[in-house]
């Protein structure tokens, strides 16, 4: 049972294992680190630890099938989260799992819960551009890991660290995932339950800022600015990536976005969040360090 009523599992963790290779004898992958930390994460933000499900294949060889307890995993998932590399766009059960949940009909959910994609994903590293992404990906916010350092020319990835490293760059964006994950889950209950108007209610009150792109070696600190403005109940634009098929599409998408959006309160805002400073929520900092 889950914690989103109707399905089997709240979350399907879709990855290619070559991706969760330890660096490492007798240490866990990339994938399992995160699929941990997620599992004590999460439930502190919907308030509740039972019942919270989340799916992951742990046996898939090069010689196994395309198992009916696989399929059945995706299908009967609320959520997919995609550790999208070039090993995931190569693999053939990465792309069965990914088109079989975008595709699956379903009586209440459709792919999308308002602007939010129930497909998130995950980028260890910039190996994968926007334009070879697939298509059911291409509308979903991405979560980082790395950070592109001009001065090298190359990207950081964003590494485990302690406490006390002032280098938390990986839990931030571990606790944006988790945090979002939360929100839609708490959304999708709701509907199941048939408390809808309260997700309509919610979304459509309190002030609204539209945040600019940037580039990639200051993605960083837009996300600092955007943390402080949710923490005052800031819904904070665009809530889904930006296409780049064409110039005319991204005018007509901002203008869309800007039009919801109030200035005034973007930069009374701005001046209340600066410096910023990077810390992690104390129960993030307490709970997750392994």
């Amino acid at each position: 049972m889950a914690y989103v009523p109707g399905f089997d599992h709240d979350i399907f963790i879709s990855y290619a294992h070559v991706d969760n290779a330890p660096l490492e004898e007798e240490e866990d992958g990339w994938v399992t680190k995160l699929h941990t930390s997620l599992m004590t994460l999460i439930p502190q933000k919907i308030g509740r630890a039972e019942d919270l499900s989340i799916w992951r294949d742990l046996k898939l060889e090069g010689n196994d099938e395309f198992s009916d307890t696989l399929e059945s995993g995706f299908r009967r998932s609320a959520v997919m989260l995609t550790i999208l590399t070039p090993s995931y766009l190569a693999s053939t059960w990465c792309s069965k799992e990914l088109e079989g949940f975008s595709s699956q009909p379903h009586s209440i959910f459709g792919l999308k819960i308002g602007d939010k994609n129930r497909v998130f994903k995950v980028m260890p590293s910039p190996d994968v551009p926007v334009d070879e992404q697939p298509t059911s990906l291409k509308g979903s916010l991405g979560y980082q890991f790395y950070e592109m350092n001009r001065m090298k020319t190359r990207e950081e990835r964003f590494r485990r660290t302690t406490q006390q490293d002032p280098d938390q760059r990986y839990w931030l964006k571990l606790d944006d995932l988790a945090r979002d994950i939360a929100n839609l889950l708490k959304k999708m209950r709701r509907l199941a339950t048939g408390e809808a108007t309260v997700v309509v209610t919610a979304e459509s009150t309190g002030p609204v800022v539209y945040l600019a792109e940037v580039t990639d070696d200051l993605i960083d600190q837009r996300d600092e600015v955007r943390r402080a403005l949710e923490q005052q109940n800031v819904t904070v634009l665009p809530e889904v990536e930006l296409q780049h098929s064409s110039p005319a599409s991204i005018v007509q998408r901002a203008r869309h976005w800007l039009a919801r959006s109030c200035p005034s309160t973007y930069s009374a805002t701005i001046t209340a969040a600066s410096p910023p400073a990077r810390n992690v929520p104390s129960s993030t900092s307490n709970t997750l360090r392994r």
